[in-house]
C-alpha cells in the first residue's frame, strides 16, 4: 500500500504562492485596460506631408535641369577660352610662337615623382663613392631611372668658401661631376659646420 502524503499547510502568517501569482496577473491585465483606454496616441497636427513636397521639388529641378547644365557649359567654355588666351599672352612674352609650343611640348622633360638629394661635403669623396657602389644607380642606369620612373637621386654641395678656377676644391668637384654626373651644386656657399 501506498502510503499518502500529508498535506501540508503554509503557516499562518506567509500568503500562499498562487494566491501571488493570480495577483500578479490580475494586475497586469487591469494595466494593460487601464493604459489603452485612458492613454491614447495623439494625432499628429495637420501637417503638409514631406513626401509631396519632395516631389514637387523633385519636379523642379528636373524641369529646370538642362537650363542649369546650360549654364555650367558656357561658364566652363568661358573659363577654357580665358586660360588659353592668357597661355597665348604668357608665350608671347616669354617670346614663344604658339606653333612653336605645341612642337616644344613633346620635348618637354616629363614630370618627375622624386628628388633625392644626398647632403655631402667636399671632404667626403669616400662616402660618395662608397655609396655610389652600395646602392645608387650610375651612368646610363642613373638617367634611365629618372626618365622612365621620374626618381632623380643626387649628391648636394655647395660651393666652397674661396670659389675660383684656381681652387683646389672646386676643380675636384668638378672633376668629379663630370665623372659621374650625380652631383647637384648649389649656389650658396657651404661650410662644413653649417651641415651639422
Amino acid at each position: 500500500m501506498a502510503a499518502a502524503r500529508p498535506h501540508h499547510r503554509a503557516p499562518p502568517g506567509r500568503v500562499p504562492t498562487r494566491c501571488v501569482a493570480a495577483l500578479c496577473a490580475a494586475c497586469f491585465l487591469l494595466g494593460v485596460c487601464v493604459v489603452n483606454r485612458y492613454w491614447a496616441v495623439p494625432e499628429p497636427p495637420d501637417c503638409p506631408s514631406k513626401a509631396n513636397s519632395g516631389r514637387s521639388r523633385a519636379v523642379l529641378s528636373q524641369a529646370q535641369t538642362r537650363e542649369v547644365i546650360i549654364a555650367l557649359d558656357r561658364t566652363i567654355s568661358d573659363i577654357e577660352m580665358r586660360l588659353a588666351a592668357a597661355r597665348a599672352a604668357q608665350m608671347r612674352n616669354q617670346g614663344v610662337s604658339p606653333s612653336d609650343s605645341a612642337a616644344d611640348q613633346g620635348n618637354m622633360r616629363p614630370r618627375l615623382l622624386f628628388v633625392m638629394g644626398i647632403m655631402t661635403t667636399f671632404d667626403n669623396r669616400r662616402r660618395r663613392d662608397s655609396i655610389r657602389k652600395t646602392w645608387m644607380p650610375q651612368g646610363e642606369r642613373l638617367r634611365m631611372l629618372e626618365k622612365d620612373k621620374g626618381i632623380v637621386t643626387r649628391f648636394v654641395i655647395g660651393r666652397s668658401a674661396n670659389p675660383g678656377p684656381d681652387s683646389e676644391v672646386e676643380r675636384a668637384m668638378d672633376a668629379e661631376e663630370k665623372e659621374y654626373n650625380d652631383i647637384l651644386r648649389l649656389v650658396c656657399r657651404v661650410d662644413y659646420f653649417q651641415l651639422l
